[in-house]
């Protein structure tokens, strides 16, 4: 093809739609795959197992574990994952991840009870009040499930120092299911985007779509609306992370 052919090619109208659509569409895909983030959350679930009733007077109803005196006992499901798109390496780790229960909280017994996948490695120890993780190698999707018996457990608190993850994150079980619906979304999107070239090459063979040049101004305008959307979702969740920041600091204070 020489260059007057494919000047002639680059003027018709519907070329250019279809190059729109295809050109939008890669620049979404690129954004969304530069998109490099390391995030560290954690899921924690309590249920009471032990207890003395309120109307009984606790100095006549003891209760033992192992021989020790409990009052209050609750068993807490903690489940940790890396649901970033990058790894969290063992030197990326300046002090473990710590799990610690306000006092007078005790920790009963605390083991490691589920991995993904199978050759993850945990090492956790238990001191008093608090659970400590070694640092370990987390890639994309890779959890950690504890359970731990703790009596008299008040608020928990976690702290870590790793390398590009501001704060570890606390996740509500419904953060999956709208993780999976935006990449539903996006899945939908492209899917959309083929279907419409398609369309308008079966419908340009067909006769039906008259090229008048406007379509593809349509088309770049509302991608282009996707595009801003996704910048302005992104500064958002960077505005309400540094708020959150800003928030847990001055309650410790």
């Amino acid at each position: 093809m020489s260059l007057q052919d494919l000047s002639t090619v680059l003027r018709d109208p519907m070329v250019r739609t279809i190059l729109t659509v295809a050109g939008l569409c890669l620049t979404v895909g690129l954004f969304l795959a530069g998109r490099r983030r390391k995030r560290l959350g954690y899921l924690v679930s309590n249920t009471r197992v032990l207890g003395v009733h309120e109307e009984l007077n606790p100095s006549r109803v003891q209760i033992l574990f192992d021989g020790v005196p409990v009052t209050e006992v609750d068993l807490a499901i903690i489940t940790i994952n890396n649901w970033g798109n990058e790894p969290i390496r063992v030197e990326d780790f300046e002090r473990p991840l710590r799990f610690r229960w306000d006092e007078p909280a005790r920790i009963l017994s605390a083991e490691v009870i589920e991995v993904t996948p199978p050759n993850l490695r945990p090492t956790i120890m238990v001191s008093g009040n608090e659970i400590v993780l070694d640092p370990l190698l987390l890639n994309q999707g890779d959890q950690i499930r504890m359970k731990a018996l703790i009596n008299q457990g008040r608020e928990l608190s976690v702290d870590a120092r790793i390398v590009g993850v501001k704060r570890v994150t606390k996740r509500l079980a419904s953060d999956r299911e709208a993780s999976l619906r935006v990449d539903r979304l996006f899945k939908v999107l492209g899917s959309v985007c083929v279907v419409a070239i398609l369309l308008m090459l079966a419908g340009r063979m067909a006769g039906f779509w008259v090229a008048d040049g406007r379509a593809e101004q349509r088309i770049a305008v509302t991608l282009a609306f996707v595009i801003v959307y996704l910048l302005l979702d992104e500064l958002k969740k960077g505005f309400l992370d540094l708020f959150s920041s800003f928030k847990k600091k001055y309650r410790s204070k």
